[in-house]
């Protein structure tokens, strides 16, 4: 199984037109619907190569409540922290006349504190608990820079990054430096704080 988190996921919503014009009315020829966002993209392409993703991330309202059905309806395992935020909708235009595509993109809400302790939580159980141990095999992070807040020399390097994550092992030590759980949620919650 693979792990996919991201904090931004999205309702989809694509629509084709044979010629898009500004400042004009434009009728969509089709309107298609489904989930997006970094980490869930990753989970779908995964789940067409025959991979076991799991999605994780935050979630809210009645977008939230579609992303997750729409998911389930293509049997991607999904895990989110629901949130009072609602999820975020993105639209796609694509003009068949110009060869073009346009995005809309709207900016995800602001979570709590303890939401985001609470997907620290989650993604720690997928990676940690003994009965899922050995079926995680790697963790996927989509997540994007804070623009206010540059990286700090706290930020773990790739080394660290690259021990922790591919593959996670089946055992693991206590009161090490070296302890892969450690390091982990290490890099975790620094990345978290940093890059969200």
């Amino acid at each position: 199984m693979i792990l996919c988190l991201g904090t931004t996921p999205a309702a989809q919503r694509v629509m084709v037109f044979h010629r898009l014009t500004l400042d004009a009315v434009n009728r969509a020829v089709t309107t298609l619907d489904g989930a997006a966002g970094k980490s869930v993209n990753v989970a779908k392409t995964l789940k067409a190569l025959g991979e076991q993703p799991v999605a994780v991330g935050f979630l809210g309202g009645d977008r939230g409540a579609e992303v997750r059905a729409l998911l389930a309806a293509q049997n991607i395992a999904a895990d989110f922290v629901n949130v009072s935020a609602r999820t975020r909708q993105c639209t796609t235009l694509l003009d068949q006349a110009a060869g073009t595509i346009t995005e809309l993109v709207e900016e995800g809400q602001p979570v709590s504190t303890a939401d985001y302790a609470a997907l620290l939580d989650l993604s720690l159980i997928h990676i940690s608990e003994p009965t899922r141990l050995l079926s995680i095999s790697y963790a996927v992070f989509c997540l994007k820079k804070k623009q206010s807040n540059p990286i700090t020399p706290s930020t773990p390097t790739n080394s660290q990054f690259q021990r922790v994550i591919p593959p996670y092992p089946t055992q693991h030590t206590t009161n090490s430096t070296d302890n892969p759980l450690v390091l982990y949620t290490t890099y975790i919650s620094t990345y978290l704080r940093t890059y969200v």
